[in-house]
């Protein structure tokens, strides 16, 4: 099975979170690190101070 990948939020008390597919009950998943990496950029600088986010393996 190939590798998925996703994108983990860490808020202000170090509580983990996996992002969702907008209006899903799923995981919102990309096929490779790069592109995983090319949405967290954009999502991160929207977050919150103190709230991060991270790609992850799925």
């Amino acid at each position: 099975m190939a590798q998925r990948y996703g994108i983990q939020i860490t808020d202000v008390n170090g509580e983990n979170y996996v992002l969702l597919a907008q209006g899903k009950e799923r995981y919102q998943t990309f096929s490779s690190y790069a592109k995983a990496d090319d949405y967290n950029y954009e999502f991160e600088d929207g977050l919150p101070d103190g709230v991060n986010s991270a790609v992850i393996a799925l």
